[in-house]
Formats: C-alpha cells, structure tokens, sequence
C-alpha cells in the first residue's frame, strides 16, 4: 500500500508510507535515493521509519528491537544506549543474554553472518559491564557466566571474516574491566558513554590557597571577611560538581527520586543535591534577614547578588539558582525598605542573571548558553528532572494495549537526557585548579555551615518583626517585591513540579 503526497511549496518533495509483513531481514534495498523522501513500514514486528535513507527504529516488542540491533551493524550510538540504559526495566540480564543466544543459534542455522551480534555484544562490554557484571553478589556472578556462554556460539561462525577479532576484543576488554575492579582505579580508567566535546576554559582571575578553619568559620559569619567572593563561588562550584558526579543513572530512569516509598534510598545522590540547593537557598535568606538594618540587609543582599554573578562567571548554574531561590524567598522580597537601598548597578545585574535563568520558555536562555559553555562547567540539575518528567508523564511506555510493544522512541529521548548529563560528569570537568582542595575537616566545614534547613514560617516571622507592615496597608495588602524574581522556577522537586 503506497501513498505519495505533494506539498504546495515543495513540489518536488514526497512522502511515500509502505506496509510490509516480511518474516526476516533488512529491506536495504528500497531504500530511497531521494533524500526528500520518506518511508515508514513494519518489519518482524518493528514500528520503523526511513528518512533521508537512515532508518530509525521507532518501536516493537522487545525480542524485536533485538533483532534489529543485530541486523544493524551500523546502528546510531544514541539508540544502543537507549537500548542498554531501559532494558532491564523489561527484562532481566540473563533473560536477555538468552536471547541472544537463541538468536546466534538462528543465525547459525541459517548460515547468516553473527558479526552484528558481536558488535551489540560489544557495545554492551564496553560501556554497560561494570554496571551489569562486576557488581559483587551472586546475581552479577551468573550474569557473567550467561555471557561468557556466547563466545564459544560466536566462534562457530565461519561466514565473518572479522568475527574472530572482534571476538578476541571483547574478551580483552572483559579482563582489562576485572583488573581495573582489582586495582580499584575503575574511576579512573572507566569508558565514558559520550566523550567530552567542550574545550577547558580556566578562569582568569588568580588561584587562591585552602582556607583555614578560622577563615571557613569567619565566612559564614561574614562572606566577605577572609575569601574573595569568586574563591567562595569557587569552593561552591567544587562541592556541587562533586555531589552532581556521583548521580548515577539508575536514579534518574523511570522518576526513581519522586517515588516516596524508595525515593530517597534508591536516588539519595539526586537528593543530597536536591536537600543543598534547598539548604543554600534557606543560609542566604537567613543571612540577609540577619542583618539589624535596612543598610546592612541591603549590604548583604548587594553581596549575594555579586556571588551569584561569580557563580555565573564560574558556569556554575545549579548554584546561581540557589542563591536566585534565597533572594526570590517571600520572606526576602517583602523587604521593601531594604530592596530599595540598592544601586542600580546591582538591581541591573540581579535582573540579568534573573533573565537568564526564568522558566519562560521552558529555560530558553539557560539551554542556549549551556549548551554552548565551556568546561568546567556545572547545570541546573532541575531543568534534567524536568525533561526527565515530561518524557515520562507525555509517552507512554507502551504503544499498544497488552504492554507488549515498547515505545522505543520515548527510550531514545531519555537516553539523550542521560547523555547531556553524562558530558558534564566527564573527569576532565573540574574546578580544580584554579581553586585548591579542602581538606576533609575544611570540606566538612564548608559543607555543615551552608545548612540551614528552611522553616518558612520562622523566616516569615523573622521578615515581618524586621520590617513589619505600615498601620495604613494592613487592610489593602502589600505590592509586589522592587526586583520581582516570580519567574525562576522553585528549587525543591514536588509530585506536580519536577523543578530542583
């Protein structure tokens, strides 16, 4: 069943829909030489697309997309990935170790080549067996021996001249991965699933040594005593990127960190970040109502305004909306006495990185300059979490009633989600140098004296007893804040709000 259609302003252009129920294969041959031309059909149970003769799985049951794999040597890095990342939501490693031996053993019948076999095999080695074999418990155990059961199946092809190469390959890799665990440097020598394509971008303004305990302690008090305001952004962004490294992927999949029940044991890195933005939020908003003036509350204020601008500078974005979601406290923006006290140069600079940061758009100012900064570099962790809700709450993981057919498509996306955040966990972004390491007992320090969990009630009651409400607007309400921040999203993720 064929079906041209021709488009007005593009005359030349067709879109061309093929229904086919073919046992086996790849259909390479009917690929279009037009690349204006598009062609969707169903293969062994495959939901595919061809377009722009690239052909792109769409979905299928899941002994399907493994068949397609197979006959795909040259299948996009993106889709294996999604593949690799999603599986064991469906299926188990052994299970689908067994699968592919049953589909060696096919191909062996049927004299075809196991060479894209190997690749997918491959594929899996290298970036997915620490996850999936090198665990220690007996189930990571069994796992292994179901895959070291493939190779003897894979040397029985005779059709692939290569095969053997790639056969040995993988079993080197296999044991360059158990000497890496032996050794405990696997950090060190891990592959990474997508390499770094940003250039090293070191600050220009002067390395600074650690800090003491005396001055760690003196820079809460004041943030200005014994640090530089970009040392301090400095100190911030080596912490944050630290805990943002160690989110694995298992606790992003599936909005592992909103379930309730295993939420926090399950995805406790994800909320460790989620728990300090808030913390840092609730120190600057009980910093600035610490003042005993409207001068000094102002003074503080304008020097929260310049941390976040460093912390701009640094591309250390989760932290500037933390410091953004302490001014943007409704406890802070009632200071109406103390907001007005600012210079234009600093409402103009709170304005700007406010801009940069709004929602509107869903991040449009953010995305682009992200996407285009340059290491070290640390992202708002919130706008992931987001996109990882909207994939997931928007696509359903099945496309048909029975749950049998798995919408690939919605994998694909959540893979490149997962890939953007694996880019920023890349060794080679740091913050060091410029900015030296704390010691353990000066990090824990840092870390302990920027926690301030948040009671908004207090801070609230605070606020009012700093500047209480003139006697003539009691009854009429208060206007809005000076610098309105209403369009920076909210710090802490909710059953309705997937924002960090």
């Amino acid at each position: 069943e064929t079906k041209k259609t021709q488009s007005a302003d593009e005359p030349r252009k067709t879109t061309t829909h093929i229904s086919l129920d073919l046992t086996r294969g790849s259909i390479s041959r009917i690929h279009p030489s037009n690349s204006d031309t598009s062609i969707q059909y169903r293969l062994c149970g495959q939901h595919i697309s061809v377009e722009n003769g690239v052909e792109v799985l769409r979905s299928g049951k899941f002994r399907n997309i493994l068949f397609w794999f197979a006959d795909h040597t040259e299948a996009e890095p993106l889709s294996l990935h999604a593949f690799f990342l999603t599986y064991d939501h469906f299926v188990q490693t052994r299970r689908l170790c067994r699968l592919i031996q049953k589909e060696i053993t096919d191909r062996l019948q049927r004299k075809l080549s196991c060479c894209g076999v190997m690749i997918f095999i491959h594929w899996w080695i290298t970036y997915y067996f620490d996850r999936d074999f090198l665990l220690p418990d007996s189930k990571c155990n069994k796992n292994f021996n179901s895959l070291l059961a493939l190779f003897p199946l894979l040397h029985q092809d005779k059709t692939s001249p290569n095969l053997c190469d790639r056969i040995n390959s993988a079993k080197l890799l296999i044991l360059r991965w158990i000497h890496v665990k032996s050794k405990k440097i696997h950090s060190r020598l891990h592959p990474n699933c997508i390499p770094p394509s940003r250039s090293i971008h070191v600050p220009t303004e002067p390395a600074f040594s650690a800090l003491t305990n005396t001055q760690m302690m003196c820079c809460f008090e004041d943030i200005t005593a014994s640090m530089t305001l970009f040392e301090f952004a400095g100190q911030l962004s080596r912490e944050e990127l630290r805990l943002f490294k160690k989110i694995s992927f298992s606790e992003l999949l599936w909005l592992e960190w909103r379930n309730k029940d295993s939420g926090r044991i399950n995805s406790q890195n994800v909320h460790k970040l989620i728990d300090r933005a808030n913390d840092i939020s609730g120190w600057v908003a009980m910093k600035i109502l610490a003042g005993d003036s409207p001068e000094k509350r102002a003074d503080i204020i304008t020097k929260f305004i310049r941390l976040a601008g460093k912390c701009a500078q640094l591309n250390n974005y989760n932290s500037l909306m933390e410091v953004l979601g302490g001014l943007n406290m409704h406890a802070v923006q009632r200071l109406k006495e103390s907001w007005r006290m600012l210079s234009e140069s600093s409402v103009q600079k709170l304005l700007e990185l406010e801009t940069l940061m709004e929602s509107r758009s869903n991040y449009k100012n953010y995305r682009e300059t992200i996407r285009t900064c340059r290491f070290p570099a640390l992202p708002y962790l919130g706008v992931y979490l987001r996109d990882l809700t909207m994939i997931e709450e928007g696509n359903s993981t099945y496309v048909d009633k029975d749950n049998l057919v798995i919408n690939f498509e919605k994998m694909v996306l959540i893979a490149g989600i997962l890939g953007d955040i694996k880019q920023f966990q890349h060794p080679e972004n740091s913050y060091e140098p410029p900015f030296s390491k704390l010691g353990t007992q000066e990090r824990n320090l840092f870390v302990k004296g920027l926690r301030a969990p948040v009671n908004v009630d207090r801070l609230d009651e605070i606020s009012y007893s700093a500047e209480p409400l003139p006697t003539s607007r009691l009854s009429t309400g208060s206007s809005g804040p000076l610098v309105p921040l209403s369009n920076i999203g909210p710090l802490a993720p909710s059953s309705s709000c997937p924002d960090m």
